[in-house]
C-alpha cells in the first residue's frame, strides 16, 4: 500500500463502508508481500484516519507490546493475531510463552474432536517453540500418529490428562 496505492485503499475503504460493514480489519501487507517484511503500520494508520466504522489491524502481533506498539502508532480500535495466536494461544492474557497447561488442554481436545492429526501435531510443535530446543521439535515431528506422539510426550513429559489433579493448570514445561 504505497503512495501510488492510497488512492485505491481510500476508495476500497469507502466502498466496504458504504455496503455496510460493521468494522474492517486490515493487514497492512499487499498479497505479494512476504511475512518476513514488516506490516506497513502507516497504511493502516491511512485507513484509520479516513474510516468512519471501526479498524482492527491484523499483523505481525506476538505480544502484548506489540499489540500497545500498533495501537499508540496507529490509532486502531483493536488488533488481530494469526501467527502470534498460533505460536502462542495465550498472547492475549499476556504470557509470552504458552503455559504446559495450555499444550494438555490442546492435547485433550486434539483427541475428543476431529482435529487432522498433522495439524494439531504442528500446532503443538509451534506451541512449543520458545520452550524446547529445534532438534526436540523435529523429532516430535517424526511422529506419524496420535498414538506415537502421545507416547512421545510421556516418554518425555508429565503430561496430565483431563480429570487429572494439576491436568491444565501448570505454567512450566513439566519435563520427566
Amino acid at each position: 500500500m504505497k503512495n501510488n496505492n492510497n488512492r485505491q485503499t481510500v476508495d476500497l475503504v469507502k466502498a466496504v463502508e458504504n455496503a455496510g460493514a460493521d468494522f474492517i480489519a486490515v493487514h497492512g501487507r499487499k498479497k505479494s508481500t512476504r511475512s518476513s517484511v514488516p506490516v506497513n503500520l502507516e497504511a493502516v494508520k491511512l485507513v484509520k484516519s479516513i474510516a468512519s466504522v471501526p479498524i482492527m489491524e491484523n499483523g505481525d502481533v506476538f505480544s502484548l507490546a506489540d499489540v500497545k506498539r500498533i495501537v499508540d502508532e496507529t490509532n486502531v480500535d483493536g488488533v488481530m493475531s494469526a501467527r502470534g495466536l498460533q505460536l502462542n494461544p495465550t498472547l492475549f492474557s499476556g504470557h509470552t510463552t504458552t503455559p504446559w497447561g495450555a499444550i494438555e488442554k490442546f492435547f485433550a481436545y486434539t483427541t475428543s474432536y476431529p482435529i487432522a492429526f498433522r495439524n494439531a501435531q504442528q500446532h503443538i510443535a509451534d506451541m512449543m517453540e520458545k520452550t524446547v530446543v529445534r532438534k526436540e521439535r523435529v523429532d516430535m515431528l517424526r511422529c506419524t500418529n496420535m498414538v506415537e506422539l502421545v507416547d512421545w510426550f510421556d516418554v518425555r513429559y508429565d503430561l496430565k490428562r483431563f480429570g487429572e489433579k494439576g491436568f491444565g493448570t501448570r505454567a512450566e514445561l513439566a519435563r520427566k
